[in-house]
C-alpha cells in the first residue's frame, strides 16, 4: 500500500481526495501489478504526475491564449497563425479540430471530439477508450465520460489502461522510454516526465525486483 505521508511529498499540490484515492484503490493497483517489487510504481507515478500536472488536473484543458502555442503543440493541424487564431479561447471548438471525427479514437459521432476529451490521471481520450476502458471497470463511461475525472474513478482508469497497454514489461526491461511511448505514442514531455520519475523515486521508496536490469533513461 502506498504511504499517504510519500504521496504528500510526491504531490504536494494535489487535492487530498486525488492523494487519498490512490491509497483506498489499493486493490485496483495491485491488480495491475504495480505493487510489485522494482519499477513499475516509479514509472506509474511519472506519468501521472506528468499528465496530471501533478493530481491537480483530471480534465483536460484546451483552452489556449496565444495561437503561437497552438501551432506549437499542433503544428500539422495549425501551420499558421491564421489557421490557429479561430481556435484561440474556443475550447469546444478545438476539441472538435484535433479530436473530431478521428475514428483511430472511435469519435465518429458530430461533439465526440469535445464529449471525450482526455480525462483520469493518465488522460484518457476519445469515445473507443472510454467505452473500451469502462467494460473493464464495470462503469458505463461512455455515456458518462465525466466520471472518469472523479478521483477514485480516474485511479482505476490509468490502472486499466496501464494494463490494456502492457505497460508493466517494458519497466520491467528498465526501458523508460518505451514505457511513455506506450502511454503517449508520441513520447511528449520526456524531459518532465523524467523529472517526475526523479521526484517519484526520491519521496517513494519501494523495494527493487532481484536480478532487474539498470534502468534505462536514453531515449
Amino acid at each position: 500500500m502506498l504511504d499517504p505521508a510519500s504521496l504528500a511529498r510526491l504531490f504536494p499540490r494535489a487535492p487530498l481526495a486525488a492523494r487519498q484515492a490512490l491509497v483506498s484503490e489499493d486493490e485496483a493497483l495491485r491488480a495491475a501489478g504495480l505493487l510489485e517489487p522494482g519499477y513499475r510504481l516509479h514509472m506509474f507515478l511519472a506519468q501521472l504526475g506528468h499528465e496530471s500536472a501533478g493530481l491537480t488536473r483530471t480534465t483536460e484543458s484546451l483552452y489556449y491564449t496565444r495561437p503561437e502555442t497552438l501551432m506549437a503543440v499542433w503544428p500539422r493541424r495549425f501551420p499558421t497563425l491564421e489557421a490557429a487564431e479561430p481556435f484561440v479561447r474556443n475550447s469546444r471548438a478545438l476539441a472538435e479540430k484535433v479530436y473530431g471525427g478521428r475514428a483511430d479514437l472511435g469519435n465518429t459521432e458530430p461533439g465526440d471530439g469535445a464529449r471525450y476529451i482526455g480525462r483520469g490521471f493518465l488522460q484518457i481520450t476519445g469515445r473507443a477508450n472510454y467505452r473500451a476502458l469502462g467494460e473493464r471497470l464495470g462503469l458505463d463511461l461512455e455515456a458518462e465520460p465525466e466520471r472518469a475525472a472523479e478521483p477514485a474513478v480516474a485511479v482505476r482508469l490509468a490502472c486499466a489502461y496501464w494494463t490494456s497497454r502492457n505497460i508493466n514489461g517494458p519497466c520491467d526491461r528498465g526501458q523508460f522510454y518505451e514505457a511513455i511511448r506506450r502511454v503517449n505514442g508520441a513520447a511528449i514531455g520526456y524531459a518532465d516526465r523524467l523529472a517526475w520519475l526523479e521526484k517519484a523515486r526520491a519521496c517513494v521508496l519501494w523495494p527493487a525486483a532481484l536480478g532487474a536490469p539498470p534502468l534505462d533513461l536514453t531515449r
